[in-house]
């Protein structure tokens, strides 16, 4: 029994001791590291280290391997590409933007390769990453259009004070031989870096600034132009056609023969027939498109001008019937004159943005 309370007494005093000094450890003000346990490395922490060694700089570039799967419904994109990280040997056990980078605003992605080593006195590090990316499509001028689909890398983890992008512009690009986009060709392939400014700290207590923080970032754009002749005249020949047999139904004179009348009216309804299929035709083509896009002004227009040939119908009819034919046959001159450039003058205003 005595032996049994003597052991109590010295475990109870073992851990009094052992307590106490890992208390006054963690107090102590002389404390030259703190290590943090972060994705299973022991990374020396930034603050620690003298001023003129902030911010360390990473040398950042992405190389697109393809860029497919347009969903305008979701306004999503796919894309395939690598992205490597090279900075000073130095800093090995203290930064390691391999982990620490964000890709923004994917809806799924996964990793297909990495690497991370020493090479030429550098730390030198790589991921291939396959993803669905947001975008929104800016069909309003389909299928003329232009669009900018960009990749966006933040560093996640320390401020742009302490780590700071550098785009690596020479080996930057994308595969040309690869990035093959039917129907797209592309302009221009940009990469930049920029300091993305965030309004809160998220909370971190040793943060100086109360307006929020700023984080270092790789801003990727791939400019793409439709390849546009083709498709143009395939969505929009129904429209040009309707508009000129329309067009040329006012010169069937049914004063004289009076069934050309039923003639000009069944031409006319067929017309609006044509581009309500055309329509069809469009939607089934590009989706549901939240936004108005070229050929649904082109489509309106030519509904335009084959009501206008209706109303004119009903005008010379009423003249005929009160046995005005000059006057009758003088409208259906100036309208079969005037019509085409007014159509023509309308698609340009519309082509040009003003409509």
């Amino acid at each position: 029994m005595r032996f049994l309370l003597f052991s109590v007494f010295l475990f109870v005093a073992f851990c009094s001791v052992h307590g106490n000094s890992l208390v006054n450890d963690n107090e102590n003000p002389t404390l030259v590291k703190l290590i943090e346990k972060q994705k299973g490395h022991d990374l020396i922490a930034l603050r620690q280290l003298p001023k003129n060694k902030l911010p360390i700089f990473v040398n950042v570039g992405v190389y697109l391997m393809s860029v497919d799967s347009f969903d305008y419904n979701r306004n999503t994109f796919s894309a395939t590409f690598w992205v490597w990280f090279v900075y000073d040997l130095e800093y090995k056990n203290i930064i390691n933007p391999h982990e620490t980078c964000e890709i923004i605003n994917f809806t799924d992605k996964k990793d297909v390769s990495s690497f991370k080593e020493i090479s030429g006195g550098k730390v030198w590090s790589g991921r291939k990453i396959r993803g669905t990316f947001k975008y929104s499509w800016d069909l309003s001028k389909y299928p003329v259009d232009k669009q900018f689909l960009q990749l966006r890398i933040d560093e996640s983890d320390r401020e742009s004070s302490e780590i700071r992008y550098k785009v690596d512009l020479e080996n930057s690009g994308f595969m040309q031989n690869e990035v093959h986009i039917p129907g797209w060709k592309i302009n221009r392939f940009d990469i930049k870096q920029k300091d993305i400014e965030h309004t809160s700290t998220y909370g971190d207590p040793t943060s100086k600034s109360k307006n929020g923080s700023i984080y270092s970032a790789i801003i990727v754009t791939l400019e793409l132009k439709r390849e546009s002749l083709s498709t143009f005249f395939k969505l929009h020949t129904v429209l040009f056609v309707a508009f000129i047999v329309s067009w040329l139904s006012t010169l069937l004179d049914f004063s004289k023969t009076p069934p050309l009348l039923a003639a000009r009216v069944a031409t006319l309804v067929s017309m609006i027939y044509a581009i309500v299929l055309n329509i069809q035709y469009v939607d089934n083509i590009m989706g549901t498109v939240p936004t108005i896009t070229l050929p649904d002004k082109f489509q309106f227009a030519t509904l335009l001008m084959i009501s206008f040939f209706f109303l004119q119908l009903v005008v010379t009819y009423k003249l005929q019937t009160k046995n005005k034919d000059e006057i009758s046959n003088l409208i259906d001159k100036y309208v079969f004159i005037l019509s085409p450039f007014v159509y023509v003058i309308l698609l340009l205003l519309i082509s040009i943005g003003f409509i």
